[in-house]
């Protein structure tokens, strides 16, 4: 799979003998895009958790998940169609760089045609932006709430730690808007409490409402 290339040039003008001249606001060089420039060029020693705060700082930050797109991938997945696979998570990750869905399925599907660095790439990204997640907290409680910037991620997590999906609430606490999960460990069969910060999928949602 070809990766896509997006170059970003940062201009500075600067006086000879003078302070460098600030850029005016809309000139600034974009976090968001500059950190994925890097990572899509191969950098994958980004800050994951910088990246992803950037990212939902950025105009290009979305909530939505294609469910159509996803279950196609791993559709495509799951019957050895590792081409076709290999599209939808394309297209996914053409709709948002930080999908963790996506990356996963092209590492696994690369890794089933012996692509192997292609794989090796996909799977540094997609581990990277799941330990981002977990630096944010411990999950238990409200204050040491896990950062998502979708619920759809909330699910991602409960798969890594092996738990089934069970009730979900959610709590408003302060200034704060969290998911707060109740999945059960298939081991012991008991269940656990999980919180997680939803504050910015909220945020685009109030102002989807609001226009």
């Amino acid at each position: 799979m070809k990766m896509l290339l997006r170059c970003f040039v940062i201009a500075a003008v600067i006086l000879a003998g003078a302070p460098a001249v600030a850029l005016p606001k809309e000139q600034a060089p974009d976090k968001y895009l500059a950190l994925l420039a890097r990572l899509k060029q191969g950098d994958v020693t980004v800050d994951f958790l910088e990246l992803r705060r950037a990212y939902a700082d950025s105009p290009e930050y979305t909530d939505a998940t294609d469910s159509d797109e996803l279950k196609a991938m791993y559709g495509a997945y799951h019957r050895g169609d590792y081409q076709e696979a290999l599209k939808h998570s394309q297209q996914l990750l053409a709709r948002c760089y930080l999908d963790i869905d996506a990356h996963q399925v092209a590492f696994l599907a690369n890794r089933e045609m012996h692509v192997e660095e292609e794989a090796e790439f996909h799977h540094r990204i997609a581990h990277g932006l799941i330990q981002a997640i977990f630096q944010t907290g411990d999950g238990k409680t409200a204050e040491t709430a896990w950062e998502v910037l979708t619920v759809h991620e909330e699910y991602i997590i409960l798969g890594v730690l092996g738990l089934q999906p069970g009730s979900q609430s959610l709590v408003h606490k302060g200034k704060h808007n969290y998911d707060v999960l109740e999945p059960t460990d298939p081991k012991t069969h008991e269940k656990v409490t999980l919180y997680f910060n939803i504050d910015k999928p909220m945020e685009h949602l109030n102002k989807l409402l609001s226009k």
